[in-house]
């Protein structure tokens, strides 16, 4: 194997390990009890260890805590695997169509990775939350208009529904639509984008999975609604 062959592979390895440990540091449960709370978040009001639950159970500091520490722990490993992708693509002098296309595989990587360890958290017994706030950060740095349109679209359902699940789960799938749509319009590399695309596909029904316990209640018409008390 040659040299550039095989620290191209250490990076993909290497990267989404770094990623799973950050991501398994969850802010919710670490905040949580920070405030003095007795009970596990994960056992109060959804069950769920993330932001809207902190919010709903606990209050409202807590929560932007815990949308920053979420925040955090998907910026600050992506913007390391960054450094060190340039910098190694740099030293190896890459063509530029191979540099786009290995630094946002290995961006999408260990983000997929902090999205896992927030999600099967290895310092909380492998249960977490749901991840869609580790999604903003890991976007905006992927591609930050693909970001920016998802979130328009999660804006909009909220919008219309009220209902912060299904706003989720459609802003969710909106990821690898957009980024197919803009790759085709850029006339980006067909690798790049089915690579990509492929990769943010599997993010989007990873989040999405974690959310059926909510598609269970939206098809019932009995899920929490902004506004309304809770039935």
């Amino acid at each position: 194997m040659s040299p550039f062959l095989m620290g191209t592979v250490l990076l993909l390895f290497i990267l989404p390990i770094v990623g799973y440990l950050f991501g398994s540091f969850n802010s919710s449960i670490v905040v949580t009890r920070l405030f003095g709370v007795e009970k596990d978040i994960r056992s109060m009001g959804s069950g769920n260890a993330g932001f809207t639950n902190v919010l709903r159970t606990v209050g409202f500091w807590p929560a932007v805590l815990t949308f920053f520490g979420d925040s955090l722990k998907t910026v600050i490993p992506l913007c390391l695997a960054k450094a060190i992708i340039n910098a190694y693509l740099f030293k190896v002098d890459a063509d530029s169509a191979f540099s786009s296309f290995f630094g946002s595989v290995a961006i999408l990587l260990t983000g997929i990775f902090v999205i896992f360890g927030h999600i099967y958290p290895c310092f909380f017994h492998f249960k977490g939350g749901k991840a869609v706030l580790c999604l903003l950060p890991l976007t905006l740095i992927f591609d930050f208009r693909v970001s920016l349109l998802a979130l328009f679209t999660f804006l909009m359902v909220i919008m219309l529904s009220k209902i912060v699940s299904l706003s989720s789960i459609v802003g969710t799938l909106s990821l690898p639509v957009f980024n197919f749509i803009l790759g085709f319009v850029e006339k980006r590399d067909f690798r790049y984008i089915a690579a990509t695309t492929l990769l943010l596909c599997f993010i989007s029904v990873l989040v999405v999975y974690k959310h059926s316990s909510n598609i269970k209640r939206i098809k019932n018409h009995t899920e929490y609604k902004i506004g309304l008390a809770k039935r």
